[in-house]
């Protein structure tokens, strides 16, 4: 009996099979399988494939991404939100604008299933554009006493956002804030650029981009004053053209002196541009701190507070003059010198302009005044010269006469 015991191959099989059986349900009961929730944030990638064409994207949603994962309690005890990654893969977009959202995991991924594959993050899709925005650098606190913030630049001086048209638009400015409290020299500190919109909230994402990633911000302590920048033109354009602007780059400069020097300067008038003949924009630099020395080399201490921005650039854009007609109805014409005794019809007349197609646009029959007078003028039909004036910068291609015929009441 015993022999054939020991000899039963089969029997020791199933013993084995058994016990490796009950060691499996033992180790369930003691570290079940269980399911776990995360919540992380999507990393969105291939934007470069997208601004390519020209476009860019908003997220319509939180950045984040819910998900479940299933496994063994051991295990899901010791993993966390950071043990994953989510992207979503801009390249991948869908016709319903929506991007598929891949979870990752960093580790254990054999021991673990992620529940639901399946999640996508909904954008609109927008035009990409840019603005160029000086920086502001703003002071923080009070100088020292009898000392005063002077001026403010920034290295650059000018920033690069891009992103979605939409947002760009809201843009206020960029700025840094810069601590000057009890300071009586200059303050420099290498600051990171803030966003903000027209309601003073900051602007953040990843689709929200700076050219930049710190600027550096100077604040130069001194007793100081703001004079206006005047900017002209002399000559005229060649024949058909026309100057329709000037830009700057600064209105006003700030100027350090002794209060009594200060006193004597009101305003920086720069030379006026010559645009004689010209048939293109003009564009162009001029160095304050030279032109300081040359205009008012009698104020020998006079220098600028703002050191780190010593040239204003300038374009004035020259157009060339577009054509159009605006039809002016006659009851939109003001009769002077009219006669109580006599009536006064007529004709609309045309109006030929000319101008920059901006002006044109913003040319209308609202924004003309235009007159007649008929003093001294008797009964029959007559051409009275148009006196009249636009609210743009447009101008008439000939004189135009108002047809009209007067006749006794």
């Amino acid at each position: 009996m015993r022999k054939r015991l020991t000899n039963n191959t089969g029997l020791k099989l199933l013993s084995l099979i058994s016990a490796f059986i009950i060691w499996l349900v033992i180790l369930s009961i003691e570290d079940p399988e269980k399911i776990k929730s995360l919540t992380i944030d999507v990393e969105i990638i291939g934007q470069e494939e997208l601004e390519e064409k020209g476009k860019t994207y908003e997220v319509d949603e939180a950045q984040t991404v819910t998900f479940s994962i299933k496994g063994k309690t051991s295990v899901l005890d010791s993993l966390s939100s950071s043990d994953f990654v989510a992207t979503a893969d801009l390249t991948q977009l869908t016709v319903m604008d929506t991007i598929p959202i891949t979870i990752t995991a960093l580790r254990d991924a054999d021991q673990i299933t992620i529940t639901q594959q399946q999640y996508t993050l909904p954008l609109t899709i927008d035009d990409l554009a840019q603005e160029t925005v000086k920086m502001t650098v703003t002071p923080v606190g009070t100088a020292a006493e009898n000392f005063s913030a002077a001026g403010t630049s920034a290295s650059p001086n000018m920033v690069t956002v891009s992103g979605p048209k939409n947002t760009i638009k809201n843009i206020d400015k960029v700025e840094v804030s810069c601590d000057i409290n009890g300071y009586s020299e200059s303050v420099i500190r290498t600051l990171t650029p803030i966003i903000y919109d027209k309601n003073g909230n900051v602007m953040e994402g990843s689709n929200i981009k700076l050219d930049v990633e710190s600027v550096e911000a100077t604040v130069t302590i001194f007793p100081t004053k703001e004079v206006p920048v005047s900017m002209s033109t002399v000559g005229t354009p060649a024949d058909g053209y026309s100057v329709t602007g000037i830009q700057q780059s600064q209105d006003y400069i700030t100027i350090t002196a002794s209060p009594e020097i200060l006193e004597k300067v009101e305003a920086l008038v720069i030379p006026a541009i010559d645009v004689s003949d010209e048939d293109t924009s003009i564009e162009g630099t001029i160095s304050l701190s030279e032109l300081l020395k040359e205009e008012m080399s009698v104020y020998t201490d006079v220098l600028l507070a703002d050191t780190e921005d010593s040239e204003i650039a300038y374009t004035i854009t020259i157009e060339h003059d577009k054509t159009s007609s605006i039809e002016l109805p006659l009851s939109d014409i003001k009769i002077r010198n009219q006669s109580e005794e006599l009536s006064y019809t007529g004709e609309d007349v045309i109006l030929n302009i000319a101008g920059s197609e901006s002006e044109i646009a913003n040319t209308s029959v609202s924004n003309i005044v235009a007159s007649i007078d008929v003093y001294g003028l008797t009964e029959g039909s007559h051409e009275v010269p148009l006196t009249i004036s636009f609210g743009t910068e447009v101008k008439l291609v000939s004189d135009v006469n108002v047809k009209i015929v007067i006749k006794s009441k």
